[in-house]
């Protein structure tokens, strides 16, 4: 990630541990998806999802964290369909 990167997520980029990173992603018996991040408190993070593999789109508007990290229950994905994947993206 660039200084500027590092910057805009309010991460440290003299500190290997200091990372915007999921940091967990689990699947649900009902097939909603539980997803966690690393934030810093006071930068607005939204989470976006791929699935048609040409772009991105909000999963959810743009949330203000509190504390970390950050959980989002992600909810109608059926896994046998379609195969999803996210990204957390930050402002500061």
């Amino acid at each position: 990630m660039s200084d500027y990167a590092e910057f805009i997520a309010g991460t440290n980029p003299t500190n290997a541990t200091s990372k915007l990173a999921f940091v967990s992603a689990t699947v649900q018996s009902n097939r909603f998806v539980q997803l966690q991040w690393s934030a810093v408190p006071g930068r607005i993070y939204q989470l976006q999802t791929l699935t048609n593999n040409v772009s991105w789109a909000p999963l959810t508007d743009w949330i203000q964290a509190s504390d970390s990290p950050m959980s989002y229950t992600a909810t109608n994905f059926n896994s046998d369909v379609h195969a999803h994947m996210f990204r957390v993206q930050v402002q500061p």
